[in-house]
């Protein structure tokens, strides 16, 4: 992204942080449906796994289309999500060579000091 913005560009980002980790689930739970007028509907169920040393939020889902009861097929995805502690990704910003980094802990722009907020907010400068 550094070779992508012109002297003056600015790249701004978020990440989750280890404060926006899932509860642990052991069974499938629907998160959300959407029907369709041919009277199929299309559910994504996900369950949820931290691991806490590799900081990794693990979120395996199966999409399934049924039709009244009936299974009509189903697609298995393995969501994977990295949080992020305080600290973590300036060390890597800095190491690709943008020279001002802030980091905020919400879209108002409050600086972030620790990592108990959901997300950080980047804005990144290469000069």
């Amino acid at each position: 992204m550094k070779s992508l913005l012109s002297p003056d560009g600015v790249f701004v980002f978020a990440v989750d942080t280890t404060a926006n980790r899932c509860i642990d689930d052991t069974e499938y739970i629907p998160s959300v449906t959407v029907p369709f007028e041919d009277g199929t509907a299309l559910t994504l169920k996900t369950k949820n796994y931290y691991e806490e040393k590799s900081q990794t939020q693990f979120s395996p889902g199966i999409y399934e289309l049924c039709r009244n009861d009936e299974l009509l097929s189903q697609e298995f995805m393995d969501f994977q999500t990295h949080l992020y502690t305080f600290g973590e990704m300036e060390g890597y910003l800095k190491e690709a060579g943008f020279s001002t980094i802030k980091t905020y802990s919400s879209f108002q722009k409050e600086i972030a000091v620790d990592d108990q907020c959901k997300f950080f907010l980047f804005e990144c400068r290469i000069s």
